[in-house]
């Protein structure tokens, strides 16, 4: 008999934790699925534009042929949405497939990687799973972090990567560019800036990109372009860091109604415009208007601090009315305090905040 052992590594790898879903509170309280309201996984709460939508349903009859790995439109159009060069661009299947592929290119097996906490728990799977050794840097009460304690990190430790999520997730704040400057002139290593979140954010430091041959810069269509179960994402990075990913990239991991989904997408700046100023204005509805301490955010989605309760307390209260919130207690050193709450329409946010309003009352 053969024993067939899993890798060693994952032993210390903790599932990856999404938001709870529609279903599975339907089920446990006996609410009509169409009476919940899903705000706990940054989708964006409007569909896509028109445009997306006829693009798929027009290509649906040729989904039995493999699509173009390196389609020559997409790379276009996302080269004119960012003004870098087709050659600074690589597209994959989101923003975790980006990564993965980029862990294949530049971590040996032992090799460490800087993690500022709290952050998105994926940047720690993978590279445990691409042999690399995750290095965390808790952030101050405020969630900042400066580049002198990364830094300072990297040194000691000789580490290859250092990931940055600005505007970050769970905490919606953005890392400063100066501070993302001393990085880059002091740090031997990969610099990975993932700005999944950039365009409800006033700042973006794709400008950086032909500056630096030692960022990357990570990109989505999931979260404003509102086509999430597309997978799509692209990474702006270093002509020489594209040719390496070419090479290990999993082939095909685009799917044909995927690239022309986000294909039309990208050709409807003007839907994309209205639906990132309706979540804005969501998201200082939420800040201004919940009972409990929120954190200013440039993403699509607002954290709070329901102390003295606990997150699993609160988000359950929730549920049970219909609302589906973020426990933030399986992020990495953020502690039981928190919930996030995505941006909704403005039904959704007006009855969520009445909803936690009711909760502090009760609390005092």
């Amino acid at each position: 008999m053969h024993i067939r052992k899993i890798r060693k590594a994952l032993e210390g790898i903790k599932e990856y934790v999404p938001g709870k879903n529609i279903e599975e509170a339907a089920s446990r309280y006996g609410i009509d699925e169409r009476d919940i309201i899903k705000l706990s996984s940054n989708e964006n709460p409007y569909p896509p534009s028109r445009r997306v939508i006829e693009a798929i349903k027009s290509s649906a009859g040729k989904i039995n042929f493999y699509p173009d790995p390196n389609t020559k439109k997409l790379y276009e159009v996302i080269s004119g949405y960012t003004g870098l060069p087709e050659e600074n661009v690589f597209v994959g299947a989101g923003v975790d497939g980006v990564l993965d592929t980029l862990m294949r290119v530049f971590i040996e097996a032992g090799e460490e990687v800087i993690i500022p906490i709290p952050t998105f728990s994926y940047y720690e799977i993978t590279s445990i799973v691409h042999g690399a050794i995750p290095l965390f840097l808790k952030m101050d009460d405020n969630f900042s972090i400066f580049s002198d304690e990364i830094l300072k990190k990297a040194d000691r430790e000789k580490a290859k990567m250092t990931i940055i999520c600005s505007p970050n997730n769970p905490t919606g704040n953005i890392f400063p560019k100066k501070e993302l400057i001393k990085i880059l002139d002091a740090f031997d290593g990969i610099v990975l800036l993932d700005e999944a979140y950039a365009e409800f954010s006033n700042y973006t430091y794709i400008d950086l990109v032909d500056q630096y041959d030692n960022l990357i810069v990570l990109r989505t269509l999931s979260k404003a372009f509102g086509i999430a179960g597309m997978r799509v994402g692209y990474a702006l990075l270093p002509e020489w860091i594209k040719k390496a990913c070419l090479k290990v990239a999993t082939p095909f991991s685009i799917g044909y109604l995927s690239i022309e989904a986000a294909y039309a997408s990208l050709n409807d700046l003007e839907y994309l415009r209205c639906v990132v100023d309706k979540i804005k204005k969501g998201r200082r509805y939420l800040e201004d208007n919940i009972p409990f301490k929120t954190f200013p955010s440039e993403a699509n989605f607002v954290l709070v601090d329901v102390s003295p309760l606990e997150s699993s307390f609160v988000m359950e209260e929730l549920m049970k009315k219909g609302l589906i919130v973020r426990d933030c207690s399986s992020f990495r050193g953020i502690g039981k305090n928190f919930i996030r709450i995505s941006v909704g329409r403005e039904e959704d946010n007006r009855r969520v905040v009445d909803a936690l309003k009711e909760i502090f009352e009760e609390l005092h």
